[in-house]
């Protein structure tokens, strides 16, 4: 300790180089660490998907539901097994025991669902598993109001514009929408027109089903360059669906509008998202796995403020969460 200190002293200006590049070495080093709401610790949990369309709560959890936890209370290491029963569908949450490899759990959990797949009544879907990870929440949301009262217009404005944009922004893993009202083309068939043409609804949807169908058509070569070309097939247009051609038993067409009455309608709304009992469409957004959310908050506000400024007279954007404000406030 004496031969440093006299080191220090006789040598002040060497001392002082060494204490500024130790400081600078520490201010970089923070400015590159990882800034993040929660540290990267594997859960040790697993969620179980199990659908079995159509079917009541009730007959869910008698058919699926106390099956699949029967068999999966045998795996080694389960502290708990929860299961929520809904119409058409199962989610089960396998809790482990803290130390337990999840990587080999989802293996073995894997194994014994596969085994009890093929127990399950038919028309159940194969199971699967959903890793739960509490990185994995939203680091953005925002609503978006419409200031002319059109949901349907915001909806289809957010999922082929803004989600389009946001999506291409550095960082971003998912954008996700809720609420609103989206548009559907409906196909109401006369059935007593049907059968008089010899069709079946089944083989009217086949046909419809063929028809929205994208099929590559080839490459187009110019030069250097390489185009790949495809045909779409899908149709947007109630005018042009109405007037696709149906073949009929006896080789002749017939138009999809002398069977049906096709029309472009609203869908039954399956989520609401309100915000001050005003409503509009959520949107959320999730970062990759490793990326600062500071910084991608960053990139997605300047993005929504060119939206901002390109649909002021139509839409109202408000910040409803910011993950990366909480990260940035424990940091001073």
């Amino acid at each position: 300790m004496r031969n440093l200190v006299s080191f220090c002293l006789n040598r002040p200006v060497t001392t002082i180089m060494l204490y500024l590049g130790l400081a600078i070495f520490g201010v970089m080093a923070g400015l590159s660490m990882d800034q993040a709401f929660l540290p990267d610790i594997p859960v040790p949990k697993l969620l179980i998907s199990a659908a079995y369309p159509g079917m009541p709560p009730a007959e869910v959890r008698e058919l699926i539901s106390i099956p699949l936890e029967d068999t999966l209370s045998s795996l080694r290491g389960i502290r708990h097994i929860s299961s929520l029963s809904r119409q058409g569908s199962s989610i089960l949450t396998l809790e482990f025991q803290w130390g337990r490899d999840m990587v080999l759990a989802a293996a073995e959990t894997r194994e014994l669902l596969d085994a009890a797949y093929a127990l399950l009544p038919a028309g159940a879907e194969k199971p699967a598993i959903l890793p739960v990870d509490p990185g994995d929440k939203p680091v953005l949301c925002f609503g978006i109001f419409p200031l002319k009262g059109d949901l349907a217009a915001a909806r289809r404005l957010c999922e082929l514009e803004i989600k389009t944009r946001l999506q291409q922004v550095e960082g971003v893993g998912m954008v996700g929408l809720s609420g609103g009202v989206e548009e559907e083309m409906q196909v109401l068939v006369d059935q007593q027109r049907a059968v008089s043409a010899g069709v079946s609804l089944g083989y009217i949807s086949s046909v419809l089903t063929a028809s929205a169908v994208s099929m590559p058509a080839g490459i187009l070569k110019e030069g250097t360059v390489q185009y790949i070309v495809k045909t779409d097939g899908r149709i947007s247009d109630a005018a042009a669906l109405a007037g696709l051609l149906i073949p009929l038993p006896d080789g002749s067409l017939i138009p999809l509008g002398d069977l049906a009455e096709v029309r472009l309608a609203l869908r039954d709304q399956e989520s609401c998202f309100l915000v001050d009992a005003e409503e509009g469409i959520g949107l959320t957004v999730h970062g990759q796995k490793g990326y600062s959310p500071v910084r991608l908050a960053a990139g997605v506000r300047e993005e929504l403020d060119a939206v901002r400024k390109i649909y002021s007279g139509n839409l109202s954007i408000t910040p409803v969460y910011d993950q990366s404000g909480v990260i940035s406030a424990s940091l001073k």
